[in-house]
């Protein structure tokens, strides 16, 4: 009884520990991910809002703009 109770603790010791692995691994993934993310958007605000085309006037406005 006592050796069956010892075997079950190591197989659930075995199956948390293989658990913990794939949730760390998890873990670093998401980690990777949210770094990309936030390299990503960092660059979308470090552009100017003109090269998103916000802030350009069309060439009609231009032609109203100039006219006298």
């Amino acid at each position: 009884m006592a050796e069956d109770n010892s075997k079950r603790a190591m197989a659930d010791a075995a199956r948390l520990a293989e658990e913990l692995r794939h949730e760390q691994e998890h873990a670093g993934q998401i980690e990777r991910l949210r770094r990309a993310l936030e390299s990503q958007v960092s660059s979308w605000a470090s552009t100017p809002l003109e090269h998103w085309g916000r802030g350009r006037r069309s060439s009609a406005e231009d032609a109203r703009i100039e006219a006298p």
